[in-house]
């Protein structure tokens, strides 16, 4: 009698069915970790692109800080501000 197992593909609804030998496993471990590798390519992929995104923003925010601040003008001591200088 024959032993069958079946495996779930990651991400996928497929499932297929092959005699277990050790061949078989070897292969299929192989697989696997080949798309391990790809799937934490993947990840790295995606946090750069986040942190992309998450500067893009600190640095809108920045522009929009340093926009509304207010420019007091600053004078020396005991000299008045220019636009407060009388001719």
């Amino acid at each position: 009698m024959r032993r069958f197992f079946a495996v779930l593909l990651i991400g996928s609804a497929l499932a297929f069915s092959e005699p277990m030998t050790r061949e078989a496993v070897e292969k299929r471990l192989a697989l696997l970790e080949k798309d391990r590798l790809q799937v934490i390519a993947n990840l790295n992929a995606m946090d750069g692109a986040i942190q992309d995104c998450k500067y893009w923003l600190d640095q809108f925010d920045s522009e929009k800080a340093h926009a509304t601040k207010e420019v007091k003008p600053t004078a020396k001591p005991g000299h008045p501000p220019a636009a407060a200088k009388k001719e």
